[in-house]
């Protein structure tokens, strides 16, 4: 038996155009709950990259709320005179920073003589 051509270009058609009507029919049906999938996904993602970021920040109390803990355990009896005094010293001086104080400026690369740039560049 031989196949026409009509019948050889109505089978190409079915399949390339079945598959495509098919998912064009799955996004119809399934559409609004996909979207809400979505939605609900990158709510669950956004929840946890900002619990993420709380722990790796270590949210600390404030310095009010620190010294009133102090002040708890001190009047329990967990802490000595020394120890709450300087607890509360380490809490009123506020932060530390790494590598120095935040206001040290890094050395520069090239720094002007005090006759200018003269020196600096070959003659």
């Amino acid at each position: 038996m031989t196949c026409r051509v009509g019948g050889k270009a109505l089978w190409t058609f079915g399949i390339i155009a079945v598959p495509f009507l098919g998912v064009f029919l799955y996004l119809i049906v399934n559409g609004e709950s996909m979207t809400q999938r979505a939605e609900s996904d990158s709510q669950a993602a956004a929840d946890a990259q900002a619990a993420y970021i709380r722990d790796g920040a270590g949210t600390a109390a404030s310095p009010a709320a620190q010294l009133g803990q102090l002040a708890d355990l001190h009047a329990a009896s967990k802490l000595s005179d020394d120890e709450s005094a300087a607890s509360e010293a380490r809490v009123l001086a506020g932060p530390r920073y790494l590598g120095g104080s935040p206001t040290r400026r890094l050395p520069t690369i090239m720094s002007p003589s005090p006759s200018g740039m003269k020196g600096h560049c070959p003659p």
